[in-house]
């Protein structure tokens, strides 16, 4: 199901029902290899995308595990920095683009103008704020071309 902005449903521009982000979930587990026992981490991200990655060998000795060894615990500390780095959206593989950004905010966004081009379309200009690299909000205004017929073009950004 696919929902168009209520302000202007002319802009035929929507998201998916469903396809908001949710907060990542996961957990570790420890898995018995003919190597030797080895830690895992399953995580679901905020896209709902799944994943699951081979932390390294289990430590099973006494005292502080050697470099690249996971007890329980160094599983879970690698697993919460995981998911808060997917959180704030740094992950890598899950940033998102200025185009997702101007795709997923059109539909709530109010339109500021609307211009009739010459028997054929309408232009319509709508203001959003697109998060910057370093966490800072930037206003921008886009243009969106409707012609009778055919889906929302994106002119300028």
């Amino acid at each position: 199901m696919c929902f168009v902005s209520p302000i202007c449903p002319q802009l035929g521009v929507g998201f998916a029902h469903g396809a908001g982000f949710r907060s990542p979930t996961g957990h570790v587990f420890r898995v018995e290899r003919k190597r030797g026992p080895c830690w895992y981490a399953k995580c679901r991200l905020p896209d709902g995308r799944q994943v699951q990655r081979k932390l390294g060998p289990a430590w099973t000795g006494r005292g502080r595990p050697a470099a690249g060894y996971f007890t329980k615990r160094l599983a879970e500390d690698w697993l919460r920095d995981t998911l808060d780095a997917a959180r704030r959206g740094t992950l890598p593989g899950m940033v998102q683009t200025v185009r997702d950004q101007i795709l997923e905010q059109v539909a709530r966004s109010p339109v500021t103008a609307i211009r009739a081009k010459p028997s054929y379309a309408v232009e319509y200009e709508v203001r959003l704020d697109i998060d910057g690299v370093n966490g800072e909000t930037h206003p921008v205004i886009t243009g969106w071309l409707t012609a009778s017929g055919e889906p929302s073009r994106l002119l300028t950004a």
